[in-house]
């Protein structure tokens, strides 16, 4: 089972604000706990100015959790030129 961080950072759909943060920190120490070690981004999740906020967030919380096993898929959104 996975975990999907579309709503952090979304404000217009979630109406996401950063004081939620520790609110998601809690979410995804729950998740963790009961042995969800999927968790789904992308550099669009977020809106606005706050586009990459769901990477930045994820980030964040598993610097916290050294030594845990977990798996993160990505959705790039922008093009890539080689």
């Amino acid at each position: 089972m996975g975990f999907g961080t579309w709503a952090w950072g979304n404000q217009l759909l979630w109406g996401y604000q950063e004081i939620m943060d520790s609110e998601l920190q809690e979410c995804f120490n729950l998740a963790l706990k009961n042995g969800i070690n999927l968790f789904d981004t992308a550099d669009s999740y977020g809106t606005g100015k706050l586009n990459g906020q769901s990477e930045r967030l994820l980030g964040k919380f598993i610097r916290k959790c050294q030594g845990l096993d977990y798996w993160i898929a990505y959705a790039q959104n922008e093009k890539i030129n080689k």
